[in-house]
Order: C-alpha cells, then structure tokens, then sequence
C-alpha cells in the first residue's frame, strides 16, 4: 500500500511540474522588451539575457525562490570602475515592464541618456516597494495613480 500511494504521490508532482511549465506565464518576453528598449553598447550587460531562463544568470534580474518570476531589476549604470566611464547607456522605459506582476524594484537608475515618462501602467504593480529611475532624462508627469501603490517607499 506505501507503495501505491508513493507512485501516486510521485505522479501527482510529476503532472504538477508539468502543467506549472505548461501554464505558468514566463516573464521572459517581457524582459526582452526591457532590454530592446534599453541600448548599452560597450559594456555588453545583456550579453547574458539569452537562454528560457530568465531567473538563472541573467545580468541584474532576481526571482522569487517560490514563484519563479520576476522580482527585482537592477540595472545601476554607475559605478567605481573606469569601464562604465565610456558606456553611453540609451533608451526608454518599455511600457511591457508592467507585465511583470511579481516585481518589487526596479532599478535602471543614473544611465544618463534614458529619456521619455514612466509607463502610466507602473502604477498597476502591486508589490512595488522600490522605482529607483535617478539620474536619466526622464520626462513628463508621474503617472497619477503612483499613491495607490501601497508598498512603495522609494
């Protein structure tokens, strides 16, 4: 009888892991619309975005251990080391930054060249606790509804 209810039990977490691969949303897509967004052309920083898994070794993004998505980007363009003096980092904020519903910060803070306004949608991540854009050419309004966004607290 242990028998039978341990093949069960294996069965029944085989079909689970199945269907989490099959049904679970992959932030992947959405993290490749960040990075085509993005341009940093000296410094290769998102040489290691390749690959289905996001989660393991992609250059500045952490996930959650139990849900496997998306839960910080930390994109800091200064730093101590000489290299980064020559980086000339572009870009915008894409909008499909917000298909990322797990996430809790967000950092693409001092790349000097990102320009436009913060994705009015940022406003519908519900675990952001950190919106860390400083030292970019962002423009526009912050979008309205940012006091909604309990968590956040900077």
């Amino acid at each position: 009888m242990d028998l039978i209810r341990y093949v069960d039990e294996v069965s029944s977490l085989r079909l689970l892991i199945m269907i989490e691969d099959v049904y679970l949303p992959s932030d992947r897509p959405a993290l490749l619309a960040v990075k085509a967004a993005l341009h940093e052309p000296h410094l290769a920083i998102f040489n290691s975005w390749k690959g289905t898994d996001c989660c393991h070794n992609w250059y500045g993004v952490s996930c959650d251990q139990e849900t496997h998505r998306v839960a910080d980007i930390n994109l800091r363009g200064e730093s101590e080391d000489a290299i980064f003096e020559r980086a000339h980092r572009t870009g915008f904020i894409s909008p499909e930054i917000c298909k990322l519903s797990r996430l809790s910060s967000i950092t693409i803070a001092d790349w000097k060249g990102i320009t436009a306004q913060i994705p009015k949608c940022i406003t519908r991540l519900p675990f952001l606790r950190i919106l860390d854009l400083i030292g970019n050419k962002i423009s526009g309004q912050i979008p309205a509804g940012i006091g909604r966004l309990k968590r956040l607290t900077v």
